[in-house]
């Protein structure tokens, strides 16, 4: 770790002001005084504001599996219909419907 961060300061020296296509390489102080403010300031609304996304999704996600449930539970042509379809792609690891 030691030795990345030696590269990484050579870098920001050597990258300063521009070469090639990076335009500027900062180095690790100013990347970690960006991080503080950031901590400091717009931590807390950004981890509020995602998470408000994630449990109106999940939220969202229980009530239309319970009620699709129930339903293809109680009808038998719908649960026949559909049955196949959702036992096909129940073994599909989870991880893989990221990209979807």
């Amino acid at each position: 770790m030691l030795a990345a961060l030696a590269i990484w300061v050579l870098l920001s020296h050597l990258l300063a002001h521009g070469g090639g296509v990076i335009n500027r390489f900062p180095g690790p102080l100013p990347v970690a005084q960006k991080l503080l403010e950031y901590v400091r300031q717009d931590l807390a609304l950004d981890l509020r504001s995602s998470l408000k996304v994630f449990v109106v999704a999940w939220l969202a996600g229980v009530i239309c599996a319970t009620l699709l449930g129930l339903l293809f539970g109680r009808l038998d042509l719908l649960g026949n219909i559909f049955l196949p379809v959702i036992e096909a792609i129940r073994p599909v690891s989870s991880i893989a419907w990221v990209p979807l």
